[in-house]
């Protein structure tokens, strides 16, 4: 695996944990893998404000000009994906309100 795909990687898992977080404060995008309702389900109270506000930072670091998920996606020309980050986005920011 090249540096780009591990970069592009852990982006990818940045994306993926703040979802999570969004759907443990109430806000998820549908339906959840089992295995991931069950956790939201046992450790979604435990989580706060500041890691709302954690995960709101990395999707913007992901959709940002030096994201290399972004680039890949952009290049791709795939315009839902960038909605869908909004949306995330949209998602974390209600629980914060």
């Amino acid at each position: 695996m090249d540096i780009r795909s591990s970069i592009g990687l852990c982006e990818s898992k940045n994306v993926a944990a703040a979802d999570i977080i969004a759907a443990c404060q109430g806000n998820a995008s549908g339906d959840l893998p089992e295995n991931v309702a069950d956790w939201v389900t046992a450790h979604g109270a435990e989580l706060t404000a500041e890691d709302v506000e954690l995960a709101l930072e990395a999707v913007g670091r992901v959709a940002g000009e030096e994201s290399e998920l972004a680039e890949l996606w952009d290049d791709a020309d795939e315009p839902k994906w960038r909605e869908s980050l909004e949306d995330l986005s949209e998602r974390l920011r209600a629980a914060l309100r």
